[in-house]
């Protein structure tokens, strides 16, 4: 047990690092219409609430052409850092940037020309209808911002910029508040000023992360001819998902307003909105996007390195991590949901159907730390055609099962049981898909999963073979150089030269010695250093992946800058570099990943 705690460590740490920044960038868009819900309620009552529910799918559309770019982007950047490729993390930066703007700019275009169009497309009636298109409308000058916005979180989070992304929510949620605000109580334009506030929060918040990435990252830089037509194909194949399950979720949502309007007219419609805005402001957008985003920042990094084992315990690894909040969240929801829903303006003749909306609604927050894992694993994977056809269950085949079928069913009762079967299929969509998930591990396997965090197929392909690799974990020099002899043993082990097998031992004795007396944990609490060894023998040589939780340390960097003014400092690094064919430094979610190639020449050369 003590070694597995070890393996898991850094992941587990980084996890729980990386979350709130991750959760809030995330939950932004959902913050900023929780708050405007707010205002809108008490200014405009439940027609204003219901307007932004059918508004609702071209907001969705905005933010899947966000989403889209996010995911493709930090999975490939991720595959790129966990290779040590820089040219590669120059291209997926800078082509993300250009794919952005260019997404942006034609829905802005869409809203700025064809508002009322859209509202009518999206079933408004009146009087929501003008509502509706002048909120659309507002959004016009802020939406290529709102597409940059979350296509930029990525790096940010790769980056290590928290301070940044905390002043960038910050300022977009005081700005959404404040012209907000200043719409209903002096100017006086309505549902286009709602939208408009929306549009300036978005406008300043991006271009702070903007200018950020620009101008002071380290890693990333934008540049022109780093652009890639290759880099953007390889984008849209692995955030494919994404887009699907974002469409698939533009035309559930359609549906799911055109069914509670049947049953219960606009009411129904103005419960459902607040639910679901209240849902994913705390859970969807927020708990769930901060969970999904840095799950699949560590998936990608992980098969970039080959980590199986450590992308196989991923799963319990996130589950025990996030679970806790979903169930406090929810908790809270539960109790606090008449209170929570008449400040937000619901209509008190109505309010015990906005309380059972919201609390029937949020019931996936006990579902949601079973499903993303896996999703995550298998987007890193490339399985885009596997992770497109479960979000299509998950967001549009479930869901049109349960509102027509399953709603229907139950409102042959009475509208109130077809309300509830359609409030609660959030959560029976989220079960539809686990199911799905098992059946696929099953037939993969040829045998039912021992647990729900065993349903993930991950192939054995993607590593290099257990028998081919040693996996250890030091965290004192004396770990180091017991662990020395074993890479000793393990390189002779697989024939290769005593010279080489010795200097593969000594390369991780003299990094690791050097990481333990001289590293500096990030964090408050005076642990020491966690550092993760993994020897690959492939291609006739050994590859050597060291993975510690220090201050960020690059050898490469560190050698040009003394190398030349003191030939006697650092003699361990000056050894390892002079001896092995490649020595790569990333600094990825948190963590120094230095990758050593050692092969026959190099050790003979040295």
């Amino acid at each position: 047990m003590k070694d597995e705690l070890r393996s898991t460590k850094n992941i587990r740490r980084v996890f729980i690092s990386l979350l709130p920044a991750q959760a809030f960038a995330s939950g932004l868009p959902a913050i900023n219409l929780l708050l405007s819900s707010f205002i809108i309620g008490n200014y405009y009552g439940s027609d204003g609430i219901a307007a932004i529910g059918f508004a609702g799918p071209f907001t969705l559309l905005i933010t899947a052409a966000g989403a889209t770019i996010a995911m493709g982007s930090q999975l490939l950047c991720g595959r790129s850092i966990g290779k040590g490729d820089r040219d590669g993390v120059a291209k997926v930066f800078s082509t993300t940037v250009v794919l952005a703007v260019i997404l942006g700019l034609i829905l802005t275009l869409l809203a700025a020309f064809f508002p009322y169009q859209i509202s009518s497309m999206l079933g408004a009636s009146e009087p929501t209808y003008w509502m509706t298109g002048a909120y659309i409308n507002g959004q016009a000058p802020g939406i290529m911002f709102a597409v940059l916005l979350p296509s930029l979180i990525p790096f940010l989070q790769l980056d290590q910029a928290k301070i940044i992304s905390t002043v960038s929510v910050i300022v977009m949620l005081v700005l959404n508040i404040g012209c907000n605000l200043i719409n209903a109580l002096y100017w006086h334009n309505g549902f286009y000023g709602v939208g408009f506030s929306v549009a300036v929060a978005n406008v300043v918040s991006a271009l702070i992360c903007v200018v950020y990435l620009l101008a002071r990252s380290k890693l990333f830089k934008f540049s022109l001819k780093a652009i890639n037509i290759g880099c953007a194909s390889e984008i849209f194949k692995l955030g494919a998902p994404t887009a699907v399950t974002n469409i698939c979720s533009v035309f559930r949502d359609r549906a799911f307003n055109a069914v509670l309007f049947g049953l219960g007219g606009t009411i129904a419609v103005s419960a459902a909105t607040l639910a679901i805005q209240i849902s994913n402001s705390i859970g969807g957008c927020t708990i769930q996007g901060g969970f999904a985003g840095t799950s699949n920042l560590l998936a990608s990094v992980l098969v970039g390195e080959r980590d199986i084992e450590s992308l196989r315990k991923l799963p319990k690894t996130l589950f025990t991590g996030i679970f806790g909040i979903y169930v406090i969240a929810y908790v809270i929801l539960f109790i606090f949901a008449k209170p929570i829903t008449l400040a937000f303006g619901a209509d008190p003749e109505y309010i015990d159907l906005f309380v059972m909306a919201l609390r029937l609604y949020t019931l996936w927050f006990f579902t949601n730390s079973f499903k993303n894992p896996s999703l995550a694993i298998y987007s890193a994977l490339g399985k885009s055609h596997l992770v497109s056809l479960f979000y299509a269950i998950n967001d549009l085949l479930a869901p049109l099962f349960c509102y027509y079928v399953l709603g229907g069913l139950a409102a042959n009762i009475s509208p109130i049981a077809g309300m509830t079967v359609v409030f609660a299929a959030s959560a029976l969509n989220e079960i539809i898909t686990v199911i799905s998930y098992i059946i696929y591990y099953t037939i993969k396997m040829k045998k039912l999963p021992k647990s729900l965090f065993e349903i993930t197929y991950i192939p054995r392909e993607i590593a290099v073979s257990k028998e081919n690799t040693l996996a250890c974990t030091i965290q004192s020099e004396e770990e180091a150089a017991a662990v020395s002899q074993q890479v000793i043993d393990f390189c002779k082990s697989k024939g290769m030269e005593s010279k080489t097998s010795y200097y593969c031992g000594l390369a991780i004795e003299e990094m690791a010695v050097d990481t333990i007396r001289n590293g500096k944990v990030k964090s408050i609490r005076k642990t020491p250093p966690v550092i993760d060894i993994r020897v690959f023998y492939e291609d006739g040589g050994i590859s050597i992946m060291l993975r510690d939780n220090c201050e960020e340390f690059d050898p490469n960097e560190w050698m040009k800058l003394h190398a030349p003014e003191d030939p006697l400092r650092s003699l361990g690094i000056k050894m390892v570099s002079t001896m092995s064919k490649e020595m790569n430094h990333q600094n990825a979610l948190g963590l120094n990943v230095l990758q050593i190639r050692m092969e026959p020449k190099a050790a003979d050369a040295a």
